[in-house]
Parts: structure tokens; sequence; C-alpha cells
């Protein structure tokens, strides 16, 4: 089940980076960015929602959390394209981006965290 919600994440990953880098042009890694604040989100509301519960499939936690949000979510990408704006002289550019993902994506577990609460 974990291999078959990673494969789902990547595919959507793809897709949804690839929609994003035709529709918004930029050297800021736009898509990367929107999937992992996306992802941070998801998560978030995801583990509120096995944490009290509300859901007892194991199998299904760990097929949204560990499969479909690790294959979904790129840190390793975000890492990777850091040290590209860096070596293309783009210091400032990589800083903002490592500031905002960080904050935004943080930012987005505890938005998710909320409104599943909220939710409940």
């Amino acid at each position: 089940m974990i291999m078959a919600g990673g494969g789902l994440g990547a595919g959507f990953r793809a897709a949804l980076g690839h929609w994003i880098a035709s529709h918004f042009v930029s050297a800021f890694p736009t898509g990367t960015f929107v999937v992992n604040v996306i992802g941070s989100f998801v998560i978030g509301l995801i583990s509120v929602i096995f944490a009290d519960r509300v859901v007892h499939a194991d199998w299904l936690r760990l097929f949204l959390m560990t499969g479909l949000l690790g294959g979904f979510t790129t840190f390793s990408s975000f890492s990777l394209e850091t040290v590209q704006l860096i070596h293309n002289g783009r210091a400032a550019l990589a800083a903002s981006y490592i500031a905002a993902s960080v904050i935004l994506c943080v930012g987005g577990a505890m938005a998710g965290i909320y409104a599943a609460r909220t939710l409940s």
C-alpha cells in the first residue's frame, strides 16, 4: 500500500509541477514550493484525523502519510534547487526560497492541524 501511495503521490507531484511551470514562469522554483506547502498542510490535517482516531485504519494512515505524501512532497528537490540557485549566483533568491518554504510549510502543517481540530 505504501508503494502504491508513493506512486500516486509522485504522479500528482509531476502533474501539478508541470501545470504550475506552464502557468507561472519564474526563476523561483514555484512548483516544488507549492507542492511542499500543500503537502505540509495535508499531512497536518491527516495527522490529527488519525491521532484523534476519527479513522482507525493503520494501513490507510501509512498509505496516505508515508506513501502518498512521501511521494508528493519534494524535500530533496527543494535542497537541489536551493544549491542550484546559489551556484547560479542567486543567493538572495535561494535565501528567500529557504525562508518562505520553512515558514509556509510549517505554517501549512499548523493550519492543517487547526483545520482538522476545528472540523472535528
